[in-house]
This record gives structure tokens, sequence and C-alpha cells, in this order.
């Protein structure tokens, strides 16, 4: 099955503003100066590197900041500088979270369904709402665009809405799912959440659960996936608490491999990994000791 690999590019407002509550990485570097120009040059030259590797390789742009029209629906009023001025007065913070580069996340844009895997035979894609962070909610209307344009064919591509419901449907994207596949086997499609909003359980204690359980099984349905191929774990609540806001790696998957990371997803007995047919996953569980999430956290992060 062809793959292309898409990448989001960095754009002129990149800042560190520290606006994700429970994103380590982003309050450990809240305030630094950022440098924009060299951040996208790094991403450029990463797409080039992935393309000289011979994979396919495609670039989203980045999204108009400061969004201008966010801030007058906040009530801001006058020419584009006006707008500006007034929103940086005081402590400022709708002008960072209206200039927030975040959009560069391409785990956050869309949750994507291969055509191998829908009852209709087309690719499946969800913008993703990203309801539970303001600066990131703002996103979701050109992301839908975007991809609109980009995969315009209606024959082969179901570029849906994002989810409605508020927070109690917050949809972080591709960052909380996984595909599973074997050659000449159904693939599995793993969705990964944090909390329930209908059928409360247990949730972090200090940081937000972005992810919901509800979220997840809509873009299942939405995606047209045969419900015996769909799992659907809860990420750890001691996990999201140490430091990983979302599930961008709830496990690393290699051929029919399963490495669950103890501290991002719960209990295997509770997920039913082995339940799924005909695939048989194979489950190795690497412990928070070997693997801290406040180490593989301490890249400078934006969201």
């Amino acid at each position: 099955m062809p793959e292309m690999q898409f990448d989001g590019l960095v754009g002129p407002t990149h800042n560190y503003a520290g606006l994700s509550p429970g994103n380590v990485a982003s309050a450990a570097h809240a305030g630094r100066v950022s440098d924009p120009r060299a951040a996208a040059r790094e991403g450029l030259a990463k797409m080039r590197f992935v393309r000289g590797l011979g994979a396919a390789q495609a670039v989203l742009p980045p999204q108009d900041r400061p969004s201008l029209g966010t801030l007058r629906r906040l009530g801001f009023h006058g020419s584009d500088e006006e707008v500006l001025a007034a929103a940086a007065a005081g402590d400022g913070w709708a002008l960072r979270a209206c200039s927030s580069a975040s959009a560069m996340w391409a785990a956050n844009t869309a949750t994507i369904a291969p055509s191998t895997d829908t009852a209709d035979g087309r690719v499946h894609l969800t913008p993703a709402n990203l309801q539970r962070m303001f600066h990131r909610s703002i996103e979701a209307p050109t992301t839908t665009r975007v991809l609109r344009v980009i995969f315009g064919d209606a024959s082969r591509f179901a570029v849906h809405q994002p989810l409605p419901g508020g927070g109690q449907l917050s949809d972080e994207g591709a960052a909380n799912h996984t595909r599973l596949v074997v050659e000449g086997r159904p693939a599995v499609h793993l969705f990964a959440w944090g909390r329930s909003s209908f059928a409360p359980g247990r949730e972090p204690a200090r940081f937000p659960a972005r992810q919901t359980r509800e979220a997840s099984e809509a873009l299942a349905r939405l995606h047209a996936l045969d419900a015996a191929q769909c799992l659907f774990p809860q990420q750890a609540p001691s996990g999201i608490d140490a430091g990983t806001p979302g599930t961008p790696a709830p496990a690393r998957c290699t051929a029919a491999a399963l490495r669950r990371e103890s501290q991002r997803i719960c209990a295997p007995t509770k997920t039913k990994f082995n339940s799924v047919k005909p695939m048989t996953l194979k489950l190795t569980q690497a412990r928070s000791l070997a693997l801290k999430a406040t180490t593989r956290l301490r890249t400078p992060s934006t969201t």
C-alpha cells in the first residue's frame, strides 16, 4: 500500500508561550526566545532527508497567524493594527493564544483510515477538533479546508467535519491512534483515550486528559471500520500526570509486535489486545523505569 509522509511547516509566529497545561515540554520552555526561521528550516531539512530515503513527502502549510478573525470574535475592534495592540495589552493571553504556530504538529491534524480498511473503499479523514485547548481549537476550520483541497476527489476520499460536542467529544487526531498491520491480514486500529465523558472512571489527578473515549468511538464509526478490528485502550492516568498530554506514542508497533509502555496504556487485560482475530499480537511491556515519560519529552514544544 503506497504511503505518504505529511509534515507541518513552522509558521512565522512560532513561539514558546507555555499554553498547554499537562505538556511538560511546553511549560519548561515557556518564555524562551524562539527563532521561527531556523525552526522552519530545520523542519524542511528533515522533510528533505525523509524524501531522500525514497519516501513520498508532503508539506502542510502553516495557518494564518495571528488569527485576527478569532481576536475580533473575542471583542477586539478596529483596524488590524488596533486589534493586535488591544490584544497585546494587559497580560496579552489572547494575542499569545491566537499567534500559536502549534498547527505544525501534524499528528494533531486529523485521524486517517486507509482505503484498504474502510467499508466503502475510500480514505477517510476527520480533522481533530482539539477542543481541550483554546489555542488549538481555532485550527480546525482551516485544517478542514486544507484537507478538502488536498484530498478533493470525493470518489476516493471522505474528509469529514471535525467532531461536534465540545469537550465531551474532545479529539486530538492521529496522536491518539495507531494502526497495526501484518501483510496479508486485516489491520487493527488502536484508539487510545484518556477519559470518558458519559461513563466516568479513572482520570488523571494533576493534568487534563484530552482525548475522550466517545470521540474515539465516533471516529471508528465515521471511518466505516470493522468494529471487530478496533481496540479502545485507556491511556494510564499516571502517564498523563507524568506529562504526556496525549498519546503520541501509546505504543511502538512493528509487524504484529506491540510494545506497551506501562505508564502510557492501562492493563492489557482491560483492553483485550489478544481478542482481535485473525491477528495475534505479541505484547511486550516496557516498564516506566526504563522509559520515563519525562525523559522522552525534553524537546521544546509550543503546544
